[in-house]
């Protein structure tokens, strides 16, 4: 592309377009039209399966997720019936939330991953409190 057709209003673009095709014999139109439905219709093919494809990213993310929710509840669970409230509390600490976060939106932030760290940092520190 040319600085001036980056320069040119759309408007400008679509006249001049517009011009270039109104001379040409109907014939040329007819197939320059057909080729473009063709196009379009294999555009609109990708774009759906496209979306199929996103459909199914998520749906899976949710799942992944509820696996992990389920897991983080079961593992504090069973830490908490053996009387090992640390860990208990590292089972649904934050990191449990930002990686189900991780798998429903498939986006991280930096706040998230600092957020993670914090329980296990708090106990992993020296002169906290020892476990119970």
């Amino acid at each position: 592309m040319s600085d001036e057709s980056l320069q040119r209003s759309p408007e400008e673009i679509a006249l001049e377009h517009a011009k270039e095709w109104a001379s040409l014999p109907a014939e040329h139109l007819r197939i320059a039209i057909k080729a473009l439905d063709a196009r379009s219709k294999r555009e609109c093919e990708r774009a759906l399966k496209e979306m199929e494809y996103r459909h199914q990213l998520d749906i899976a993310g949710m799942a992944a997720a509820f696996v992990i929710a389920l897991a983080a509840v079961g593992g504090a669970i069973f830490f908490g019936v053996r009387s090992d409230l640390w860990m208990a509390a590292v089972m649904l600490s934050p990191s449990c939330f930002v990686i189900m976060k991780l798998f429903i939106t498939r986006t991280a932030s930096k706040s998230d991953v600092l957020n993670s760290g914090a329980p296990i940092n708090a106990v992993t520190q020296p002169g906290s409190p020892p476990p119970v």
